[in-house]
C-alpha cells in the first residue's frame, strides 16, 4: 500500500518538490463556492462616491487658495507700484529744484550731476535689457569673450599692476 504523505502549505522537512496541484488540493481551498456579500458593492460604490467628493472639495479650496494667492499679489504689486512712483515723484522734484533750502550752489550742481549721471544709468541698463531680451549682445559681454590675443590688438589688454609681474621668471 502506498500511502500518501500529508503534503502542507506551510511545512516541507524533507525538501521534496511537491506539485501546485497538490498543495492546491491539499489546502481544501477549491471545495467551497466563492460567494461576495451583496453589501460589498454597495460599500465598494460607496467608498468611491466618497473619494470623488473629496476630490472635488480639495480641487475647490485649492483653486480657492490660488485665487487667494493671486489677489494678494496683486495688491501687493499695486502697493509697491505705487511707492516707485512716489519715490519717481520724489527724485524728479528733487532733480528740478534748483536748490534745496540750506544747500549751496556747489551742493545743488553735485546733485543735478549725479541725478544726470543715474538717469544715464538708468537709461544704459534698459537699453541692456532689451537688447539682451532682442537676443544682441552688449558691448560689455562681447569684450569679456573676446581672446587675449583680440584684446592686445585692440588695446584692450590689461597692464599689470605689480612690479613683480612686469618682469619674466
Amino acid at each position: 500500500w502506498k500511502v500518501p504523505p500529508c503534503i502542507s502549505n506551510w511545512k516541507n522537512s524533507k525538501g521534496y518538490t511537491i506539485p501546485l496541484d497538490k498543495r492546491l488540493s491539499a489546502d481544501g481551498r477549491n471545495l467551497q463556492d466563492v460567494a461576495v456579500n451583496d453589501k460589498f458593492a454597495a460599500l465598494s460604490e460607496d467608498l468611491y462616491l466618497a473619494e470623488r467628493k473629496a476630490r472635488e472639495e480639495i480641487k475647490i479650496r485649492n483653486d480657492m487658495m490660488r485665487q487667494k494667492r493671486v489677489r494678494e499679489e496683486e495688491v501687493r504689486e499695486q502697493q509697491l507700484r505705487s511707492l516707485a512712483a512716489q519715490a519717481r515723484e520724489q527724485r524728479a522734484q528733487l532733480a528740478s529744484q534748483p536748490a534745496v533750502p540750506g544747500e549751496s550752489s556747489r551742493e545743488a550742481q553735485d546733485r543735478m550731476d549725479r541725478m544726470r549721471v543715474l538717469e544715464d544709468r538708468a537709461r544704459e541698463i534698459e537699453r541692456d535689457k532689451r537688447l539682451e531680451d532682442a537676443g544682441k549682445t552688449n558691448k560689455k559681454s562681447r569684450d569679456e569673450d573676446r581672446d587675449v590675443s583680440e584684446r592686445v590688438a585692440l588695446g584692450q589688454a590689461a597692464q599689470p599692476t605689480s612690479h613683480e609681474a612686469i618682469y619674466d621668471a
